[in-house]
């Protein structure tokens, strides 16, 4: 049912038997070379329709390259703290963006983005393994300044 879409979307506005008619030749004069038997094709007519898919091939694979970049710098991006990929994206100029010697896109040098809009970034925790808990710092488990302050404030000795 997919493969036969272009041909509903082609009858969609269509009401009766001689205008679907016409829509299909319209449809087939614009799409495809028509030959006849005594008839023989120029290769201009298929060098013209060669190169009109060439440049639909191209354009799409431009745009395939350009969503794969963007995908995978978003993903550097939130991998490295960043709190809203897309407005990071943003800020940063041309020369973070890191290209092979081919342009592809590789990666991304996200400092300059961090000192101009700290507010984007979130802190990267480091979690201990197996226990989920974060680690921030070595914490005594009783504060024993409070603690004393406590007891004589409230007249007990230990």
């Amino acid at each position: 049912m997919d493969n036969m879409k272009w041909l509903y979307d082609l009858l969609a506005d269509i009401d009766n038997k001689e205008e679907i008619v016409e829509a299909i030749k319209e449809y087939i004069c614009e799409n495809y070379i028509l030959r006849d038997d005594a008839q023989s094709v120029e290769n201009d007519e298929y060098k013209g329709v060669i190169e009109k898919y060439e440049k639909q091939i191209e354009e799409l694979k431009r745009e395939i390259e350009t969503e794969r970049a963007n995908a995978m710098l978003e993903k550097e991006i939130l991998s490295q703290g960043g709190r809203n990929a897309k407005a990071i994206l943003a800020i940063i100029g041309e020369g973070d963006i890191l290209k092979d010697e081919n342009g592809k896109v590789v990666g991304i040098n996200l400092e300059n983005a961090k000192q101009t809009a700290p507010y984007l970034f979130s802190s990267i925790e480091k979690k201990v393994e197996g226990t989920g808990a974060t680690v921030r710092g070595i914490r005594k488990k009783y504060n024993t300044g409070f603690a004393e302050s406590a007891r004589k404030a409230a007249g007990i000795d230990k």
